[in-house]
Formats: C-alpha cells, sequence, structure tokens
C-alpha cells in the first residue's frame, strides 16, 4: 500500500490506493482509493471506486464538523454524508457525528457498497452498510404513534418498520426525515442499545431514537413512503414520483407528543435538540 502526506495551510490529509477488487462488479470497480482530509474545523473522508483506466465510477463521502449548511439546517455542528454513482449524488445531513447508515436506493449503489473492501473501509470510520436487510422477506411498515414523535413539526406519511427499527417522513418543508429507533426500547444509549452514555455522547436519545438523517427535496419529484420489498430496502421505503402523479399517501401525517429541545443525563453540552428533527 502507498501513501503520502498532503500538506497545506490549515489542513492535514492523506491517500491511499488500497489493494485491488477482483470481485466482479456490473460498475467495472477494479480498485477503491480511500483519503482523509482535516482543515478549518472540518474532517472529511472519502471512499472512491474506481476503474481499472482509473476513472470514478462510485464514491462515498463523509464531511463532520461546522458545516454552514447543517449549522443552518438543525442548529448545531453535524454531518454531509454523500453517496455517487457516475456522478448522480444521494445526500443526506445530520446532527449526528459518530455513527452513520447508508442504504442504496439503485442496483448499482447496492453492488458498490456490497464489496467487502469497501464496506470494511466505511465501517472503520463509523458508516454503516446495513447488510441485516435480506432480500428474501417482505419487511413489516406501519403507520407511526403520537409517543414517538415530537410536537413539531409535523411527520407527513409517518413509517415505522419494527423489523429494521427505522423510521421515515417527510417534513413540511419537504426534507426526508429518517431515524432508527433502539430495539431495547430504552432512551440514552450508546449505538449499542444498552451501554450508558452522558449528552451529546449517546447516539439513541431520550425518546428512543438516533438523531434524524435528513435528505433534501427534489421538487421536480414527490415522495411516498411505501413499504419495502427489495434486497437494501428498510421497510419503510421513499419512493419518488413525477410531482404530476401526486400518489395517494399511503400513511398517516402525524404530529407527536414528545417535547421539543431535549437532552441526556449529563447534556449540559449544549446537546440540547440534537435529538429533534
Amino acid at each position: 500500500m502507498s501513501r503520502f502526506i498532503l500538506a497545506v495551510a490549515l489542513a492535514t490529509g492523506c491517500t491511499s490506493a488500497d489493494p485491488e477488487i477482483t470481485e466482479p462488479n456490473a460498475l467495472g470497480i477494479t480498485s477503491i482509493e480511500t483519503s482523509r482530509l482535516d482543515r478549518n474545523g472540518v474532517s472529511t473522508f472519502a471512499v472512491r471506486g474506481l476503474t481499472a483506466s482509473g476513472a470514478e465510477r462510485a464514491r462515498v463521502a463523509l464531511r463532520i464538523g461546522a458545516i454552514d449548511e447543517v449549522v443552518s439546517l438543525v442548529g448545531s455542528e453535524g454531518s454531509e454524508l454523500v453517496l455517487a454513482i457516475d456522478g448522480v449524488e444521494q445526500r443526506s445531513l445530520s446532527s449526528e457525528t459518530q455513527l452513520f447508515h447508508l442504504r442504496a436506493r439503485d442496483a448499482n449503489a447496492r453492488q458498490f457498497l456490497s464489496l467487502t473492501e469497501v464496506s470494511d473501509a466505511l465501517a472503520d470510520a463509523g458508516i454503516l452498510v446495513d447488510t441485516h436487510v435480506r432480500d428474501d422477506i417482505a419487511y413489516d411498515a406501519q403507520g407511526c404513534s403520537p409517543d414517538q414523535l415530537n410536537t413539531s413539526p409535523e411527520a407527513r406519511q409517518c413509517c415505522f418498520s419494527p423489523d429494521t427499527t427505522q423510521m421515515a417522513f417527510i417534513r413540511p418543508d419537504g426534507y426526508l426525515s429518517v431515524r432508527y429507533h433502539n430495539p431495547y426500547n430504552v432512551g440514552c444509549r450508546a449505538s449499542d442499545g444498552l451501554s450508558s452514555c452522558s449528552g451529546a455522547g449517546c447516539y439513541f436519545g431520550p425518546n428512543g431514537f438516533s438523531r434524524t438523517d435528513l435528505t433534501e427535496p427534489d421538487f421536480t419529484y414527490a415522495w411516498r413512503m411505501e413499504p419495502g420489498y427489495y434486497y437494501g430496502d428498510p421497510g419503510c421505503v421513499p419512493r419518488q414520483y413525477d410531482v404530476w402523479a401526486n400518489p395517494p399517501p399511503l400513511f398517516p401525517t402525524l404530529t407527536g407528543t414528545s417535547p421539543l429541545g431535549q437532552n441526556c443525563p449529563g447534556g449540559n453540552d449544549g446537546s440540547g435538540g440534537n435529538w429533534d428533527y
């Protein structure tokens, strides 16, 4: 493995060319390249899938820190996670800074994320490819309940999948919100669902859900939450339709009963509201 160090003002980073990929894949990816860069309080990690000619076919990029758009959206530092296939991006923003879930929305993306070298590299950066989701069963998808939601904003087409602990809904501003529930039904716990934690160090918040991942709206299309039955689908799946199609919703619009701005114990660290959406 070859490595080199890139040094510029206020920036440190490294790039590594990883071993070749011998597993056949539809994208023709034969190697991956990983890189890390810390600059001006923002940490960036990326994995690129390259063809034999060196062309990029796929990329996952994670930025963590004081990202202007994230601060504007969630009111705190956080993260941006991008999955790009042939330049077409799937992007989510969150106040989460420790552990991230990544699912593909098409066959090419699934091919890339299923490569062992790719999933291993992502796991080292705290990005989990949800391989427990199978293609031979149908996952339960049901309407949410008010005690799972905050008093604001309303959750449109709110869908909860107890099989995969995932909740997804559309905010009034068009953003798709995705959260994960602690399978042990306990709030303020670490990512394993059981270990104790303090304040912002908790993965699951006061109501037992992770911090939200927000995907920006594309006003060319309309989302409809639907049950998932295919590989990579988590039970509640946002399908895109042309806006003129106006498909009728399958799940309800709700407002919840949990107050906004809650902290976990030890949360005198500015983490109040981290688990709002």
